[in-house]
């Protein structure tokens, strides 16, 4: 009986403060903070492309119509074979605060995307950078009520949370459910203070002051980490610098794939990249899933007296949580009905990561293939 009532202690302590955050860190937040236009800082947004030809004018088109004064906007087309370049160039020619450099080559020992960002921040004079991906759409103002609300709690790095839009059901579920563990397994709450293994980078929208990114080594520490997004955002925190995050609903959104399927083969590279290509920390991470999210639900029907208390008050909390995140990040509430298959899922595409990557030697991104040996020998940890 003692282990129900142990796991429902332990999601309420790492989860309850969770949702406190999260409820407070919106863009309603943001939009009580009053700044002067003309007091904000210079700002460059680095987009980085390869091959994003259907998707990159919507969002490029989407930063040029920001309302964000001392705007410049640096995009790279990073060795594309479609018309990315074209597109990029026809944009740059109606704006003239949208700069274009075309990558033709990748130096060894650099991921196409790290040098890319690397490439575009070196043209970059302004105070403040912006880190995004070719299909992120922007708000006219998510821009400047992400810089107010930075400018206003003195933060080196803010993060942005996107909404995510999907069309099928079960696209929806894989996403939310995605989003939901990351939710899960993260002390959020404890991201804005100095304690270091709390962080958050997320490639959808990551500011960070140009003195605190040169502080860091910017790119240049990480030039071989997939986790390029994230790895920065605990760079920021292992040096000392003071971070936070926003909920994006309402300010930025994004289609992460196609559909069900290419969410699950979208975590091709990054699954198994997140446990740092270790199998132990993956059988460490299915361990977890079953113990805390599945086998509550085995326990209710395998007890049938007090021993599945516990077990119940996991699964009422749990669902809860879900409920509660669904409606603060505009996720379909219905999603929670399939919750437990979508998380096989999820697991099923970790496991189809590692095994890919592991037959492979390496995994293939854009075009190049990058060796398993190297790829660890430049894990940052």
């Amino acid at each position: 009986m003692i282990w129900g009532w142990l796991g429902f202690i332990l999601w309420l302590f790492s989860m309850g403060p969770n949702f406190f955050m999260l409820g407070k860190r919106s863009k309603s937040t943001a939009m009580k903070i009053k700044i002067n236009p003309d007091q904000l800082p210079t700002l460059s947004v680095i987009v980085p492309a390869c091959n994003e030809e259907k998707k990159i004018s919507e969002c490029l088109t989407s930063l040029v119509n920001s309302d964000y004064p001392n705007l410049e906007i640096i995009t790279v087309n990073d060795r594309s074979t479609d018309g990315t370049g074209g597109v990029m160039d026809a944009l740059s020619e109606k704006h003239s605060n949208l700069k274009v450099i075309h990558n033709k080559a990748l130096p060894e020992g650099w991921l196409g995307k790290n040098h890319a960002m690397h490439l575009a921040q070196q043209e970059s004079n302004s105070d403040y950078l912006l880190f995004t991906d070719g299909d992120i759409i922007f708000e006219p103002d998510a821009i400047r009520l992400a810089m107010n609300y930075s400018l206003d709690n003195n933060l080196d790095h803010l993060c942005l949370l996107p909404e995510m839009v999907a069309k099928s059901f079960l696209e929806k579920a894989l996403g939310s459910c995605f989003g939901f563990l990351f939710f899960a397994g993260s002390f959020i709450w404890l991201i804005p203070t100095p304690v270091k293994f709390a962080y958050a980078g997320i490639g959808a929208f990551n500011l960070i002051k140009k003195t605190t990114y040169e502080t860091i080594g910017g790119f240049q520490t990480i030039k071989m980490d997939v986790l390029d997004d994230v790895k920065i955002g605990k760079l920021v925190k292992r040096e000392g610098f003071k971070q936070d995050f926003l909920n994006g609903l309402g300010m930025i959104r994004v289609r992460w794939q196609e559909s069900a399927w290419k969410v699950i083969t979208g975590l091709e590279k990054n699954g198994f990249a997140a446990l740092e290509y270790s199998l132990n920390k993956l059988f460490m991470m299915t361990t977890a899933l079953f113990a805390f999210f599945i086998f509550p639900y085995l326990a209710v029907f395998i007890f049938h007296d007090a021993r599945a208390y516990g077990f119940w008050a996991i699964l009422i909390f749990v669902h809860s949580a879900y409920l509660f995140y669904t409606v603060i990040l505009g996720v379909d509430w219905k999603t929670l009905f399939v919750f437990p298959v979508v998380l096989l899922l999820m697991l099923f595409a970790f496991w189809r990561s590692a095994i890919i990557t592991l037959k492979n030697g390496g995994i293939s991104w854009r075009n190049t293939f990058y060796s398993l040996k190297e790829l660890k020998k430049n894990v940052y940890r």
